[in-house]
């Protein structure tokens, strides 16, 4: 018999509401006994499936998350009680899990870094930093330090997308067109290109050719077309989006600028709470792009050797000479986390340039793409119509 982790509520015997976790608990039946012997009733059990539990979280929910537990934690709140009412505050029964989970071991003793870790789904960055919150006193600090991070990761995906909007809008409006003329005008014009036989102007019969084959013969196109979408699926599985627009000549540059931003922000923000540069450095890494990680490495390694975080950046290539002068002035007056703020605000300028100029380019190349194939449609289509007017 399958054990299931699964989410329940429902009431008690003083018609009170009541809610919980059970951890493979077998099946559900089971599991309904269980909590009528236990005195719930009117139960509405959730499954949760072991696999999301182990999916990472979305930063959007981070960022939501992080948010209210700050402002719990600034109105005093004890912390099993902020836990309760975030729990309260969730809609997903995978989240609401995930944090009665931390709850539980926090009751049973374990930190709370410990805690969110057993819950699964958190990032490192998150629960290290909640162990310098337990040790330090400064829970809603950090807190809006880390909904600051999420937040402005969640406003760079969005962006991203707000980017990519317009480019995939008239590609998809383009195509429309395309398959419209394709399917539907140019069999009206099929006898006519048939009878100029050789004549026939080329691109006129490309055109009638892949016409015949969509509406004759659909089924290899549509095969493509599914063998095409589970290959996409397949890789956005194992790639994300930020790295297949790492390869993109415009669109990648402007990632990785977006990438090392938010490195340098998370910098900022565990330089500021005093955590060991060491331990930050490796903790920041996930953030930036993968063709950038050896660099980080000799980074951390030319640290313990002894030479000092600007000599570090430099010998690696990190970051620009306006960038380097801003760090050596951190570290000779020892404000690490002022000068990594400040490098994280001068890359969130250039990536709001780059933005504008790359948005300034996007719209007439695109436009000017689709008068192109309009263009080539037209002449596809009236091109043996002029033939036959000169004829006569």
């Amino acid at each position: 018999m399958q054990r299931l982790h699964v989410f329940w509520q429902g009431i008690n015997s003083e018609g009170q509401p009541c809610e919980g976790i059970l951890i493979e608990a077998g099946g559900l039946e089971q599991i309904h006994q269980q909590l009528h012997h236990q005195g719930f009733f009117q139960l509405q059990i959730n499954p949760v499936e072991p696999a999301q539990l182990q999916k990472p979280l979305s930063v959007a929910w981070l960022a939501e998350m992080t948010g209210q537990w700050k402002q719990l934690a600034d109105s005093g709140l004890p912390l099993k009680d902020c836990l309760r009412f975030l729990i309260r505050s969730q809609s997903d029964p995978t989240n609401k899990f995930r944090l009665h989970n931390a709850l539980r071991h926090l009751e049973s003793g374990n930190s709370l870094q410990e805690s969110f870790q057993i819950a699964q789904g958190f990032p490192d960055l998150f629960t290290r930093l909640l162990a310098v919150a337990e040790n330090s006193d400064q829970l809603p600090t950090i807190l809006r330090a880390l909904q600051q991070l999420y937040v402005l990761q969640e406003q760079e995906r969005q962006e991203r997308w707000q980017l990519l909007r317009y480019p995939l809008t008239i590609a998809g409006f383009a195509l429309a067109i395309f398959l419209a003329t394709t399917i539907l005008l140019v069999p009206l014009f099929r006898r006519l290109y048939l009878a100029q036989g050789d004549e026939l102007f080329w691109l006129s019969a490309s055109l009638l050719q892949l016409s015949d084959s969509l509406r004759l013969q659909p089924l290899p196109w549509l095969a493509s077309l599914l063998t095409v979408a589970l290959i996409t699926i397949s890789v956005h599985r194992k790639i994300s989006i930020s790295q297949i627009l790492n390869w993109l000549p415009w669109l990648g540059r402007l990632q990785q600028t977006v990438q090392i931003q938010l490195y340098s922000q998370a910098l900022a923000l565990m330089t500021k709470v005093e955590l060991p540069l060491l331990e930050a450095l490796e903790l920041a890494s996930p953030l930036l792009p993968k063709n950038l990680l050896s660099r980080q490495l000799r980074i951390q390694q030319s640290l313990l050797q002894g030479r000092k975080l600007y000599q570090a950046y430099q010998e690696a290539s990190f970051l620009n000479p306006e960038q380097l002068r801003l760090l050596d002035l951190g570290e000779s007056s020892e404000q690490i986390a002022y000068a990594f703020q400040r490098i994280a605000d001068h890359q969130l300028q250039q990536i709001q340039r780059d933005r504008q100029r790359l948005q300034a380019f996007l719209q007439p190349f695109f436009m000017v793409l689709v008068a192109l194939m309009v263009l080539a449609l037209l002449l596809a289509l009236y091109m043996p119509l002029f033939q036959m007017g000169m004829t006569v």
